[in-house]
C-alpha cells in the first residue's frame, strides 16, 4: 500500500514534500542544538557564579584561619603562664565571636590551657603524626583541620565547631613549643554566607583530608540528616574542580564545583541542582519549542498546501490528458462510425450491395461525367418465384437466397459497373463501358445463365431465374430516373413472357405501363367511392338443372370508361397489393346481399366468394371474414370460399390455419381452376377443401367424339373417391354437358346452363326455385 501511495506522486510532488521534511527537520536539529548550547552556557554561567562564591568562602575562611593562626603566634606561654596571660587571652577569645574555645595542648598532647570546659585532656597521637606531616608539607604554622572518625549514624549528624590545630612554635623557649586547638563557631561562620544567593537547592559542604564531610548547610542553616552524596573526586592540585552528582535516592543530579584547600586540611564543595539552575533555560525551551512546533505545523501545512496544489493540478494534468485520451478515442470511434455507417446508409445491409439511394447517386454522376458517347446500360432483376420460396422454405432461406445472388451478380460484372438491391428480389445494375449492343447482350445472357444455376442454402437446393429488363442509352439520355422505370416496364414484359427471360424496354410497354398506373389510382378511388358490384352465375345440378348455388362475380363501374370485368383490373390490383382490401370488400357485398335476400324471404342459396393468394396470407384475414358472418347474422355454411390452385402452392401453417379455421366455422373450402397442373392430389387430403372446381381447359377438351377425355376423367374419379363435390366451370356446349354427365360430374357452371346475372335477374329465379320446390 505504501508503494501504491508514493508511485501516486510526481517527482515534483514527492521533491517538495522531501524538501519541507528536510526543512523542518534541520530546524528542529537547529533548534536542538541551540537549546543545547543554551542549556550548556546556562550550566556553564551557573559553573561560574558558584566558583566565584565557593571562592569567596574558602577566602573568608582563609582569612578566619589566618587569624587563628596570628592568635597562636601571640600565644607564647611558657611551662607555667602567669594569670595575666590567660586573663589578656580570656579577653581576646571574647572580643572574637568566630572562635568558640581554644585550647593549648604540649607537643606530647597534654592539655595545658582550655578556655572553657569540656575541652580534651589529651591529644591523640594520630592527629599530632598529621600535624606533623601537615607542618612538613605547608610549613609551621599552618592550621589542620582536625580529622573525625568515620560517622556511624545512618545519616548526617553535623558537630557545631569546626576544630583546627595548629603548631606554634616558642622562640624563647626553644623545645618548649604548643600545639593549638582552636575550634570555629560554625553558627558564626554560617551566618556570614547567608547574604549568598545559593538558590533554593544550593548547598555548602566542608570535608576534610580523609574525605568526611563536617559540614552541610543551604541559605538557611546547617542541614541535618537527608540524602548522602557521594565521595566527591580527588583535586588535582589546588584549582576548583566541576563534577556532576546525585544525592541517593533522587535522579535530579547536582552541578558541584570543588574548591581544594589542601593547606589546611579540607575542600570546600558549592552544589546546586542542575533543575533549578536549568528553570530559566526550561521556559526558554518551552517558548522555542512552542514557537518550532507552531513553525514546523505552518510549514507542514504549507507543503500539505503545496502537496495538495500539486495533486490536484496532476489530477487535473490527468484529467485532461485522459479526456485527451477519450476525446481522441471518441473521435476515432466516430469516424469508424461515420464510416461504418456511411457504409451502411451505401449498402444493402443483407447483401453488401449498394442499396437504391446510392446507386442512384453514384450512377447518375456516372452520367453527368460521361464525356464521349458510350454504351450505358440499366438492368433491372427480378426473380420468379421469389416469393413462393420465401413462403414455402422460410424467410431465412429466402435471405440465403438473396444473398447468393448478390455474390453471383459481383462476380459477373466488372469493377466499373454499378449493382445494387432496390429491396425484395428486386435488382438492379448499371454496365458501364460496354462495345456495342452484341457486347451488352452477351453479358446478359451470361447474366441469366449465372443467375438461373442451382444454389445450395444449406441442406436445401434451389432453383431459380431472373427476369431481366433493359434500357440502354448512348449518352443521349441521361436521366437515370427514367432508364431506371424502363428497365422496370421492361422487366414485366419478360415476366410475362415466361420465367427466365430478358426484354429491351420498347417504347409501346411504356405507355402500357402508363395506362397501369392510372388503373391502379383508379382502383383506390373506386374502393373509396364504393364503385364495384356483383354479378352472379347458377351453378345447377346437371342432371336435374336444380339450382345449387351462386358464384359471385366482381365488376368494377367505372365512372368514364363503364363497366370492367373482373379480368380486366384483379391482376392490377394484385401487382399494386390491393387484393386484400378489394376481397374483403367483395366478402363485403355479397354477404350484405345474401342478408338482403334473406330478408325478402327468398330460398337461401350457398353464394361462392373468389378469394386471392394475397388475402390468405394476410393476418387476421379469417377472423375479418367470420366478423362479417356474425354481424350479418348469416350461419357459414351459406357461404363458400374459392381458392385457387396457386395459392395453396407452398402453403404454410399460416395459410392452413386459417382455411382450417374457416372450415371449422362451417364455411366451404373450394379449390378452384384445378386441373391446371399446379396442386398436387396430397393436398386435397391434407387441406379442409369440400369441393373442387374443374378449371375451363379442362372442359374445354370435350370435343364432338365419343372417347371422353383421359384427365378429365381420372380427376372427376379421383375427387369422388375423396368425397369431394366436383363443380365443372365453363359449360358451354351440348357435347361439354352430356360427357360430363356421363363421366359423374355432379354440377357445373357456364353459359350453356345460366349467363352472370344481375340482382335483379337473380332474385326471381331463386323465387322460382321455392315454387318449384313446392310443387
Amino acid at each position: 500500500m505504501k508503494g501504491t501511495a508514493l508511485s501516486s506522486f510526481n517527482p515534483i510532488q514527492l521533491a517538495t514534500a522531501l524538501l519541507g521534511l528536510v526543512f523542518t527537520g534541520f530546524l528542529w536539529s537547529f533548534t536542538y542544538h541551540q537549546m543545547e548550547t543554551i542549556r550548556l552556557e546556562t550550566l556553564d554561567a551557573s559553573a561560574a557564579e558558584q566558583t566565584n562564591l565557593v571562592t569567596i568562602v574558602t577566602e573568608n575562611l582563609r582569612q578566619i584561619t589566618e587569624r587563628a593562626r596570628l592568635i597562636a603566634n601571640l600565644t607564647v606561654l611558657g611551662s607555667a603562664p602567669s594569670a595575666s596571660q590567660l586573663a589578656a587571652l580570656d579577653v581576646l577569645l571574647a572580643s572574637d565571636p568566630v572562635f568558640n574555645r581554644i585550647s593549648i595542648y604540649a607537643t606530647s598532647g597534654g592539655l595545658i590551657y582550655a578556655s572553657s570546659p569540656g575541652a580534651g585532656q589529651h591529644l591523640e597521637a594520630d592527629v599530632l603524626q598529621l600535624l606533623d606531616n601537615h607542618q612538613d608539607r605547608f610549613g609551621s604554622g599552618t592550621p589542620l583541620l582536625r580529622p573525625e572518625p568515620a560517622h556511624t549514624e545512618s545519616y548526617f549528624v553535623p558537630q557545631w565547631r569546626l576544630p583546627f590545630v595548629v603548631s606554634v612554635r616558642n622562640p624563647r623557649e626553644p623545645g618548649k613549643d604548643r600545639v593549638l586547638l582552636i575550634e570555629l563557631d560554625l553558627g558564626y561562620l554560617l551566618s556570614l554566607y547567608q547574604r549568598m544567593d545559593l538558590g533554593r537547592s544550593g548547598l555548602i559542604q566542608i570535608y576534610d583530608a580523609g574525605g568526611q564531610q563536617r559540614v552541610r548547610a543551604n541559605s538557611a542553616g546547617i542541614i541535618i540528616g537527608g540524602g548522602e552524596f557521594p565521595q566527591p573526586p580527588e583535586a588535582q592540585g589546588s584549582d576548583p574542580l566541576r563534577f556532576r552528582q546525585q544525592i541517593s535516592g533522587e535522579n535530579d543530579p547536582y552541578q558541584s564545583v570543588l574548591m581544594p584547600m589542601p593547606e589546611l586540611g579540607l575542600s570546600f564543595v558549592l552544589r546546586r541542582s542542575e533543575a533549578e539552575i536549568l528553570k530559566p533555560y526550561q521556559a526558554i525551551k518551552q517558548r522555542y519549542l512552542i514557537v518550532l512546533m507552531l513553525t514546523s505545523v505552518m510549514i507542514l501545512s504549507v507543503v500539505a498546501w503545496l502537496l495538495w496544489m500539486l495533486q490536484r493540478r496532476q489530477r487535473t494534468l490527468s484529467a485532461l490528458h485522459l479526456a485527451h485520451d477519450d476525446n481522441s478515442r471518441l473521435i476515432e470511434r466516430l469516424e469508424r462510425e461515420h464510416q461504418r455507417s456511411t457504409h451502411a446508409a451505401a449498402t444493402d445491409h443483407l447483401t453488401g450491395l449498394l442499396n437504391r439511394r446510392s446507386f442512384v447517386e453514384q450512377a447518375q454522376q456516372v452520367l453527368d461525367d460521361l464525356g464521349a458517347p458510350a454504351l450505358i446500360a440499366v438492368l433491372f432483376i427480378d426473380l420468379d418465384r421469389f416469393k413462393s420460396i420465401n413462403d414455402s422454405l422460410g424467410h431465412r432461406t429466402g435471405d440465403l437466397l438473396l444473398k447468393a445472388v448478390a455474390g453471383r451478380i459481383e462476380t459477373l460484372v466488372t469493377s466499373s459497373d454499378r449493382a445494387a438491391r432496390f429491396g425484395g428480389d428486386e435488382f438492379v445494375l448499371m454496365l458501364i463501358g460496354r462495345l456495342g449492343r452484341s457486347d451488352l447482350e452477351s453479358v446478359v445472357i451470361r447474366l441469366r445463365d449465372g443467375l438461373s444455376a442451382p444454389y445450395q442454402l444449406e441442406d436445401k437446393r434451389v432453383h431459380v431465374s431472373p427476369s431481366i429488363g433493359i434500357a440502354w442509352t448512348d449518352g443521349r439520355e441521361r436521366d437515370l430516373e427514367t432508364l431506371i422505370r424502363h428497365a422496370d416496364i421492361a422487366m414485366y414484359s419478360a415476366k410475362r413472357a415466361g420465367r427466365g427471360q430478358y426484354r429491351y424496354f420498347q417504347r409501346s410497354e411504356s405507355e402500357h405501363r402508363t395506362e397501369e398506373f392510372e388503373l391502379e389510382q383508379g382502383l383506390q378511388a373506386a374502393l373509396k367511392h364504393s364503385e364495384f358490384e356483383l354479378v352472379y352465375q347458377p351453378i345447377v345440378d346437371l342432371v336435374s338443372e336444380r339450382l345449387l348455388g351462386l358464384e359471385a362475380l366482381v365488376r368494377w363501374r367505372h365512372p368514364q370508361r363503364g363497366v370492367w370485368p373482373a379480368e380486366r383490373f384483379i391482376p392490377v390490383a394484385e401487382r399494386a397489393g390491393l387484393m386484400s382490401e378489394l376481397g374483403i370488400e367483395i366478402l363485403r357485398i355479397a354477404m350484405r346481399q345474401m342478408s338482403r335476400w334473406r330478408q325478402a324471404g327468398v330460398d337461401r342459396m350457398p353464394v361462392s366468394v373468389d378469394v386471392s393468394p394475397q388475402q390468405l396470407q394476410h393476418n387476421g384475414f379469417s377472423e375479418c371474414v367470420l366478423e362479417l358472418l356474425d354481424n350479418l347474422s348469416i350461419d357459414g355454411a351459406e357461404l363458400r370460399l374459392e381458392v385457387s390452385e396457386s395459392a395453396i402452392l407452398g402453403t404454410n401453417t399460416q395459410v392452413y390455419d386459417q382455411l382450417e379455421q374457416l372450415s371449422q366455422a362451417g364455411i366451404g373450402i373450394t379449390l378452384d381452376h384445378f386441373g391446371r397442373g399446379y396442386a398436387g392430389f396430397a393436398q386435397l387430403q391434407r387441406l379442409p377443401f369440400s369441393t373442387v372446381k374443374l378449371d375451363r381447359k379442362l372442359v374445354g377438351e370435350i370435343r364432338r367424339s365419343d372417347e371422353d377425355p383421359a384427365i378429365l376423367s381420372a380427376t372427376i374419379a379421383l375427387a369422388r373417391k375423396l368425397s369431394l363435390e366436383v363443380v365443372a366451370e365453363g359449360v358451354e356446349t351440348l357435347e361439354q354437358l352430356a360427357c360430363l354427365q356421363r363421366l359423374g360430374c355432379n354440377s357445373g357452371q357456364g353459359a350453356l346452363l345460366y349467363p352472370p346475372l344481375v340482382c335483379d335477374e337473380i332474385t326471381p329465379l331463386l323465387q322460382s326455385q321455392i315454387d318449384r320446390r313446392d310443387t
